[in-house]
């Protein structure tokens, strides 16, 4: 009897004190310069140097119909720092375009309309912090 009072002591439940887990928010992408209506605009979100514009890297991403001009792309996701790739997949074939060089066909850009010298920006240079609902402006180029 003991042994069965010590026993249901310690198998009281206790309650804790949990976080509510961060609930997704907008990020609202204003891609300027669309070449065409051709296609698609692909835009790819990134949480770490490492994955930085890797087709398998990306955390969140959003695939609309092109629009010529301007165009607006909404995504949700969670509180954090991210880097932003934007490109106009004019033939719809689901990557960037580049010619024998390796330098792209097709229109791209970056958060914070990052150019990098000679060849992509960094990621640092891309980095865009979201605690809220954000909205940036990607200029294609």
């Amino acid at each position: 009897m003991r042994l069965f009072i010590i026993l249901a002591t310690f198998w009281i439940p206790m309650s804790f004190s949990m976080t509510p887990s961060e609930e997704p928010i907008s990020l609202t992408v204003l891609v300027q310069g669309v070449p065409s209506s051709q296609g698609e605009i692909r835009v790819g979100v990134y949480d770490s140097p490492a994955k930085f514009r890797s087709k398998t890297g990306v955390a969140y991403q959003q695939i609309q119909a092109a629009k010529m001009g301007n165009m607006t792309v909404k995504l949700r996701l969670l509180p954090g720092s991210y880097a932003v790739a934007v490109f106009h997949d004019a033939n719809s074939n689901g990557k960037l375009d580049t010619n024998f060089l390796g330098i792209p066909t097709e229109a791209y850009g970056f958060s914070n309309n990052a150019r990098g010298s000679f060849g992509p920006p960094d990621f640092k240079d891309c980095l865009i912090t979201i605690t809220g609902p954000t909205t940036i402006s990607i200029r294609l180029d």
